[in-house]
């Protein structure tokens, strides 16, 4: 990789603490046809290997991207059951990596999310590209910790009726 390369990639790692067993968010995590009740901006997921969720998985997924649906595969290139995976662009518009670290801690989980992604706009500068990601991943852990904890709540209020 050129260093001119090197420049346009922008990379962040962000975690949150989520008051669920750490079984349970992992296994959210895993399945990515939730990632449109979390992830920003997800749209449909298409499951493009058989079998479970595992190193060599792929996926189509349809996020908007600059206000336009557009196409992207990826796949995972790193799995352990125990609460870790990591993955890579195959084809789409923005080359990425990332990863998800989960980590009992307490009565919940700490979840670690790291993206990389390679940026080729010439109108939007690294320092900006860079803003948007933190705050698109820290608004992506935030729903995540909404929808798993809410659910918590709404299981707990469905025991009492």
């Amino acid at each position: 990789m050129s260093p001119h390369e090197r420049d346009n990639w922008i990379e962040t790692r962000r975690s949150i603490v989520i008051a669920r067993p750490h079984d349970l968010v992992f296994a959210f995590v895993c399945e990515p046809r939730n990632d449109s009740d979390w992830l920003t901006n997800v749209g449909d997921v298409e499951c493009l290997t058989p079998g479970p969720f595992r190193t060599g998985s792929r996926f189509r997924e349809f996020p908007i991207f600059l206000g336009a649906r557009v196409q992207m595969e990826w796949e995972v290139t790193d799995f352990d059951p125990t609460g870790y995976f990591a993955g890579r662009s195959i084809s789409a518009p923005v080359a990425f990596e990332r990863s998800i670290d989960c980590e009992a801690t307490g009565s919940g989980t700490r979840l670690t999310k790291f993206v990389r992604l390679q940026i080729a706009l010439p109108f939007l500068s690294v320092s900006a590209a860079d803003g948007l990601l933190k705050s698109a991943t820290d608004r992506a852990l935030a729903r995540l910790k909404t929808v798993l904890e809410s659910a918590e709540s709404s299981a707990a209020r469905s025991d009492e009726t």
